[in-house]
């Protein structure tokens, strides 16, 4: 069944909610401060980093992403570029006002994808292949780490990198997999996401629904 290995961060307990955003375009202008006000998103980042300037920024975040909590999963919202001429910072997705994003911290490649492997490999048998459709950001964000993965090594595999989205929701820095199996008749087989399938993608049609709420608010 289908199952998305994320993700490579941690979190901070640090969210902002976005006020003023562009989803056609994919950036955002301002969040929401202390006082219910819309201040710039690049100014937030800045006094929360400690930053004086954008580079500083820039280098400051290459340690960090954001994402949106969905039922307790992360799915991760990467930045394109901070744009200072213009004031507002560019995704690789659509965000829409409303929608609260959490600062996590990055950590290595590899560390997660073997715990998630494992977690998802129990009461399995071993697969007889897999369809591997990998976010390009992790191999531009992890150049080095990325051929020192070898969980999947001795597994029948083909995929490729792109960009990512599960369930209706943009996803980026995950690695997204649809695993075959050999079941035979009478066999018990059991998969924590296909089997609540119905209650996880009923939460992202319910984030939808709430974040539209949080948008006309």
């Amino acid at each position: 069944g289908p199952h998305g290995i994320s993700s490579l961060a941690q979190g901070t307990g640090d969210s902002f909610a976005v006020v003023s955003a562009n989803s056609s375009l994919r950036y955002i202008e301002t969040i929401e401060g202390l006082g219910g006000e819309p201040i710039s998103f690049i100014k937030a980042l800045k006094e929360h980093f400690g930053c004086a300037t954008v580079d500083e920024l820039n280098k400051t975040l290459q340690g960090y992403t954001f994402a949106t909590d969905i039922n307790g999963d992360d799915f991760i919202r990467s930045i394109a570029s901070v744009d200072e001429a213009a004031d507002h910072i560019n995704f690789f997705c659509d965000i829409v006002s409303g929608e609260k994003l959490n600062l996590i911290k990055r950590t290595s490649l590899d560390s997660p994808l073997g715990r998630a492997l494992n977690s998802f490999m129990q009461n399995k048998p071993a697969p007889i292949g897999a369809i591997l459709n990998d976010c390009i950001l992790r191999r531009l964000g992890y150049p080095q780490e990325i051929n020192h993965v070898d969980q999947l090594r001795n597994m029948p595999a083909a995929g490729f990198s792109s960009f990512g989205e599960i369930s209706g929701l943009h996803v980026n820095e995950t690695l997204t997999a649809i695993f075959f199996y050999h079941v035979p008749s009478g066999t018990d087989f059991t998969d924590a996401y296909i089997d609540a399938f119905a209650s996880r993608y009923a939460g992202c049609q319910a984030f939808f629904f709430n974040r539209t709420i949080a948008r006309q608010a």
